[in-house]
């Protein structure tokens, strides 16, 4: 079972949204840190149906919730839009090695005279540019006031992503 320590909002450091659909999925996580403690509520289901799912709209409600009583605790608080730092460095640093392992292989390909078997390395190439792209560290982060963003989320709002 997961830690139900509680967690005093006024002493949370940091805090991030991240909501994000891949393939038929959707994730919608908020992260609280305090310190190098993290607390997480996430919920994750399919994205046909999101909307009308029972356990969506709590976990939305909930959410919201939680904003609403640290932007209480933190006035002026903001939340983070996005994964945390730790996710997107990996994702990153995925990229990175996907762009070096496809370009070796591909330039090998092409070297010993193997066009057609470079192919998949190139599309390896490309995957891992857009990962580097996507979770480049060191782009702006967007930011939300945490009263904004539990305004958003208020009940009858909906459940898209909020940017």
């Amino acid at each position: 079972m997961a830690n139900q320590e509680a967690v005093d909002l006024a002493e949370v450091d940091s805090a991030f949204l991240e909501m994000k659909t891949f393939g038929d999925a959707r994730m919608v996580r908020l992260d609280l840190f305090r310190g190098d403690t993290r607390r997480s509520i996430g919920f994750n289901a399919s994205r046909v149906g999101y909307a009308a799912n029972p356990d969506a709209q709590e976990h939305w409600a909930a959410v919201a919730a939680v904003l609403r009583a640290f932007a209480e605790a933190r006035p002026g608080a903001e939340v983070t839009l996005g994964p945390s730092r730790g996710p997107n460095l990996v994702m990153f640093i995925i990229g990175l090695v996907s762009m070096i392992a496809g370009g070796a292989i591909g330039a090998g390909a092409m070297v010993n005279g193997r066009v057609a078997a470079a192919a998949p390395a190139v599309l390896l190439l490309l995957i891992g540019l857009a990962l580097v792209i996507a979770h480049w560290p060191w782009a702006p982060r967007r930011r939300r006031r945490a009263a904004d963003l539990a305004a958003a989320m208020a009940p009858g709002a909906g459940t898209a992503d909020i940017r």
